[in-house]
């Protein structure tokens, strides 16, 4: 969907959970205030942003603490682009569902 030379009218971001893993591994502790930043640029953002994140939620509560924080912090930043987002998908066995 390109536009004109250089610049596109649409942006896929892929992969969250693995955004937020590496923000945690790196001991980040500010993920709020990061996952608020991700919310403000894609409400200004001109372009059709797709994000692309993984469902940590719906399975076993993780054995550790590490992974219960990983897991809570990802539904968090989930929540907060699905509240502002325009459309959003569950993708299951290759089968999107739109739930918003």
């Amino acid at each position: 969907m390109q536009q004109s030379e250089g610049t596109f009218d649409a942006l896929v971001v892929d992969c969250l959970t693995l955004w937020v893993s590496n923000l945690m591994l790196a001991g980040y502790d500010d993920l709020e205030n990061r996952f608020a930043e991700v919310v403000r640029v894609a409400l200004a953002s001109p372009l059709a942003l797709i994000f692309v994140t993984n469902e940590v939620g719906c399975g076993i509560v993780p054995e550790t603490e590490l992974g219960r924080r990983f897991r809570d912090a990802a539904g968090r930043l989930n929540q907060m682009l699905a509240a502002v987002a325009s459309e959003v998908y569950w993708m299951a066995f290759g089968i999107p569902t739109r739930i918003k």
